[in-house]
């Protein structure tokens, strides 16, 4: 399963489980069309307004969509950073403060929701904790028919090893011929003389196999190297002088 949909279902799995949420109705949010998402919008919309909600309460709604990551090593070689999990509480006041309302605002709900997963822990070596609470411009949440609006956001450590990928090339000028190698066996060099980047769908790169007069001066001259079941490598650059 993608780490992100993993945090997403677990923190789900935590609020829905919990007894002080249990009139709260809580929406997991991962819509793959417009369709969907105008689908979950109006079911949301239809729990403040009091149409459906758990155990006939209504009025307060919890909304967890799927997290994003924020890179805080640019120079890790893998990707290396926070999942950032927000999670939005939004409230009906006149429903949620009637008789069949829920009994719990919407602040308070975000606070139990911070307490529930702060420095909660969801696999070895993966604790999640509460960075940061604030309320939201509901003028800004167009979508939902609500009048209070919460966010709490959870951090987790995580990230990704960085993908197998052919060397970058080295480009030299030598007697005015330019010549190029990489330390990548049985692979090849693909190189412009545009400044645009050299790959196989690209109409001005060539496959380089054997050293070439240098262009005239000011030419860039760019190369990759690329062999299958790896990643292309980074781009190495001559500039012509």
């Amino acid at each position: 399963m993608d780490p992100l949909v993993s945090v997403q279902q677990d923190l789900a799995g935590r609020l829905l489980s919990s007894s002080l949420l249990a009139d709260v109705a809580i929406f997991d949010l991962r819509p793959r069309t417009e369709e969907e998402a105008t689908a979950i919008v109006q079911t949301i919309n239809n729990a403040l307004a009091g149409m459906i909600g758990p155990r006939g309460r209504a009025g307060l709604a919890i909304m967890i969509p799927v997290p994003g990551f924020d890179v805080d090593r640019p120079d890790a070689p893998g990707v290396v950073g926070d999942i950032i999990m927000t999670v939005q509480i939004l409230e009906k006041m006149m429903q949620n403060e009637g008789p069949e309302g829920t009994g719990i605002t919407c602040e308070a709900c975000a606070w139990t929701v911070m307490r529930l997963g702060h420095q909660l822990m969801l696999r070895p070596n993966q604790l999640l904790y509460a960075s940061k609470m604030r309320p939201l411009d509901v003028g800004d949440q167009e979508d939902w028919d609500a009048d209070v609006a919460w966010e709490v956001e959870f951090r987790l450590r995580g990230g990704v090893d960085a993908l197998p990928a052919a060397d970058i090339p080295n480009i030299t000028l030598e007697d005015e011929l330019v010549t190029i190698t990489t330390a990548t066996s049985g692979a090849k060099i693909l190189v412009t003389t545009d400044g645009s980047w050299p790959w196989t769908g690209n109409p001005n790169a060539s496959v380089y196999d054997t050293p070439f007069a240098a262009p005239v001066a000011g030419t860039s001259v760019r190369a990759i190297t690329t062999k299958p079941g790896l990643a292309d490598s980074g781009a190495a650059e001559l500039t012509i002088q």
